[in-house]
């Protein structure tokens, strides 16, 4: 099965910046200035379940968990729907997960820096540990070494 999200792992934030968004549906259980709990899907179809542990200081940015989903999925995941309900929710809980990621994005999941975690790594508690998580993401690497 292919991940999409372990192909974004490899890019630096400017990089991430640059590129198409990679999902095509949103399906929003948690909101508040954007999804914070919900299914992500990717253009391929690989849905994730995600939720967030944080914004930034200034609320720009937030960081999430996401866990990319194996099993069967609910029909509505894919559909145009936005909003789901706690009912919807549960159900997408309960889908067999594998590979875990954190990321750091925009409010809207549309450009992101992601990295998957080891089997078993501790899942970040805050922002601020996303962001440490994170770190040589946000450094260029258009400066002499």
């Amino acid at each position: 099965m292919s991940d999409p999200l372990e192909a974004h792992s490899r890019l630096s934030a400017n990089e991430a910046a640059q590129v198409s968004p990679l999902f095509a549906h949103i399906h929003a259980y948690g909101f508040y200035d954007g999804p914070e709990t919900g299914v992500a899907v990717a253009v391929d179809g690989t849905a994730y379940r995600f939720e967030d542990v944080g914004e930034s200081r200034y609320r720009t940015y937030r960081a999430y968990v996401l866990v990319r989903l194996v099993g069967d999925l609910p029909n509505w995941v894919g559909s145009d729907e936005f909003f789901i309900d706690a009912e919807q929710w549960r159900a997408a809980v309960v889908v067999p997960s594998d590979e875990q990621y954190v990321a750091i994005s925009d409010l809207w999941l549309k450009n992101f820096v992601v990295e998957r975690l080891a089997n078993g790594a501790e899942l970040p508690a805050s922002f601020d540990e996303a962001h440490h998580m994170l770190r040589s993401k946000f450094v260029s690497s258009d400066r002499p070494v």
